[in-house]
This record gives C-alpha cells, structure tokens and sequence, in this order.
C-alpha cells in the first residue's frame, strides 16, 4: 500500500442517483482519492472541473467515458477489458467534459484520483439524466 494512503483513517461515502462514491482522506492536501460506483445502465453527469485534474483507474470491464476537449473535439472511450496485471486508465485534464457511463448489468467500479482543488461544488454541469443542471452551469459552456 502507497505510504500516502496507509493511515487514511476517514472516509466520507455519497450516495447519488447514479451509486455511490467514498472518499478517502490522504496525507496530501492536492491528492483526493475516490471509490465511484455505478449501477448498471446509470451514467454520470456530462460535467467538467476547473480546479482539478482526474486520473481514473477501472476496476470493472462495461465502463464508456466520453469526453470534450476545449477545443470542441469529442471521444467515446471504451477502456480495454480489466485484465490480470493492467488496469486501465483514463486522464481527464480540468476543463474538458467528461461522462462516465457503466454499459453493463453489473455494479462497475473505478478509482479516481484527483490532482489540485478537490470540491464537490467545482463541478459544472452540461447535461444531467436526474436534472442537476443549474442554470449558472449552462452558461459555462
């Protein structure tokens, strides 16, 4: 275990429409560390950070990630199947959309790692399956 998550003694869990997330608290003050579970055929909002980028690692196959790079250029990713000895793994840089989507009729499971300011109220939402879209977030387009 990384020396970094060894004496995270408190967690913080959320519960969403789509699952669940824990957070765990690190020794750095610019690393979070999250468990994300979504249920089958649920998906995330389209949303995007301004303070933090996010590394995400799969722990479950049926995972889709779409992003949007400030320059208007879109991806649908299926990361490779999860395989003995590589995990895959997506970088999402601030800024850029991004949808996680779970394709499966399994619970999926990721972990992410956030690099800067992690604040749950930095997500500014596009589109939104359970109407979490504020009207401030659709000018930030």
């Amino acid at each position: 275990m990384l020396e970094v998550w060894k004496d995270a003694p408190k967690t913080q869990h959320e519960e969403r429409p789509w699952g669940i997330f824990t957070k765990f608290s690190t020794m750095h003050s610019g690393i979070t560390l999250k468990e994300i579970v979504v249920k089958p055929m649920q998906r995330l909002s389209l949303q995007k950070h301004l303070r933090r980028d996010e590394l995400w690692i799969f722990l479950s196959p049926d995972m889709i990630v779409d992003t949007i790079a400030p320059n208007g250029a879109k991806e649908t990713r299926n990361p490779a199947p999860v395989t003995e000895g590589a995990l895959p793994r997506i970088y999402i840089p601030r800024n850029w959309w991004h949808r996680l989507t779970n394709v499966g009729d399994k619970t999926g499971h990721l972990l992410e790692i956030s690099f800067g300011e992690f604040d749950e109220d930095d997500i500014i939402r596009l589109e939104d399956d359970f109407g979490r879209v504020k009207t401030s977030d659709k000018t930030e387009k």
